[in-house]
């Protein structure tokens, strides 16, 4: 039945409408005299005007979305630059148009996307507005929405344009250097020094001679080409590559979580390291060893889309990956838990592997019991660090500055 009302109200205003300028006409004609006809006169073009509204269409508009850059990093500013245009110059008297904010975006930004104009018999309108401290994720903008109306308010009209647009915000993150990286790090170095044992039979290539390579390694066709000395590359080899696992249970210091974990990945690729990640929500989703800056900006683009949603702890998590994870790898793990009971699991999911865990959480309360953990962590091969919410920060700008 509302529905319904809903539908019938802008006929019955109609209607209205025209019984009111039938009214102003009717005594105009029996009263007579300057004071009627002049109010009848001065009710007609906002009659008349009112009339030919209701049967103006607004889906003559169309709405372009332009966003300058392709992609920012948390708590920048993005200007967002809105083009209306129509076919048809009807005179509006005025007109607000509404950009609709995704649902992240509208949560955290107090941005007014809402804007005034009076456009008149213009067919083309252009009017911006800036969103500033953006917040991380994937945004995707799908509508906007115009409203105009009559100068007497008998008629409101809306139309939603489908206008879609991304905004995408990578998490913000540091270039850690060198003897930064080694603060993270009590063996000082990054990338694991564990052997793989392969069969050194299976040739993988050629190389330069490098001092410490055996004599039977010499590749004697490859020298001759060459005339350089070249020695066969086997499957042997230390292990530099890192693999990053980023907990998902939900945490107050998340976003703290993902921009160490960003910081990380940026930085060990940077020195040339293959880096893989993983969060705990959807081990599926997992980005394989890879190097390079193609790989940096796949792992930047998931971290921007992860949330803190899933349900499974850590633990969980650990216990039901060696399917998924490999076995010859540096593990980080970036979480805001770690109990004792992580700690076992940890260990047997380690096995040989180095293992790191950094926890951050909101505030170092029991700075005694972490203690003791991260001295059973280390008897036990892996490296534990504690840091309250942005220490991690103050304390790598300390080493930076040493």
């Amino acid at each position: 039945m509302k529905k319904f009302l809903q539908a019938i109200q802008p006929y019955t205003k109609m209607i209205s409408l025209l019984m009111m300028i039938g009214i102003s006409f009717v005594y105009a004609m029996f009263q007579g005299g300057f004071v009627s006809w002049f109010l009848f006169y001065c009710f007609l073009p906002f009659g008349i005007y009112a009339m030919l509204l209701f049967f103006y269409s607004l889906r003559d508009f169309t709405a372009k979305r332009l966003i300058t850059a392709s992609s920012y990093q948390a708590g920048d500013d993005v200007r967002i630059k809105l083009e209306i245009s129509r076919r048809f110059s009807f005179p509006l008297h005025y007109l607000v148009v509404e950009d609709i904010l995704p649902e992240k975006l509208a949560k955290y930004s107090t941005v007014s996307t809402k804007k005034l104009v009076f456009p008149g018999f213009k067919k083309f309108v252009t009017l911006d507005y800036q969103i500033t401290n953006l917040v991380r994720g994937e945004h995707i903008f799908k509508e906007i929405v115009i409203k105009t109306g009559d100068m007497l308010g008998l008629f409101q009209k809306s139309y939603v344009m489908k206008v879609e647009g991304k905004l995408l915000v990578l998490p913000k993150y540091k270039d850690l250097r060198f003897q930064q990286m080694v603060a993270f790090y009590e063996q000082g170095q990054t990338a694991s020094v564990v052997k793989m044992r392969r069969d050194t039979s299976i040739v993988s290539g050629i190389r330069e001679y490098q001092q410490g390579d055996r004599l039977g390694w010499i590749d004697w066709k490859a020298t001759a080409k060459k005339n350089e000395i070249m020695t066969k590359e086997f499957e042997e080899r230390k292990s530099q590559d890192v693999f990053l696992i980023l907990d998902q249970f939900p945490s107050e210091t998340f976003e703290e979580m993902v921009s160490l974990t960003a910081s990380l990945a940026h930085s060990i690729i940077k020195r040339g390291v293959q880096v893989g990640f993983t969060g705990t929500n959807d081990l599926n989703e997992m980005l394989l060893i890879r190097g390079g800056d193609s790989q940096k900006q796949k792992i930047l683009y998931q971290l921007a889309k992860v949330e803190d949603h899933t349900h499974a702890t850590l633990e969980t998590v650990l216990q039901g990956s060696n399917q998924y994870l490999p076995s010859n790898l540096s593990f980080l793990m970036i979480t805001s838990y770690f109990s004792d009971e992580t700690l076992r699991v940890l260990s047997n999911f380690k096995r040989n592997r180095p293992a790191s865990i950094f926890v951050i959480k909101k505030e170092r309360s029991q700075k005694e019991s972490e203690v003791k953990l991260e001295e059973m962590a280390r008897v036990r091969g892996i490296t534990l660090k504690h840091f309250s919410e942005g220490e991690w920060e103050q304390a790598l700008a300390e080493v930076g500055r040493g």
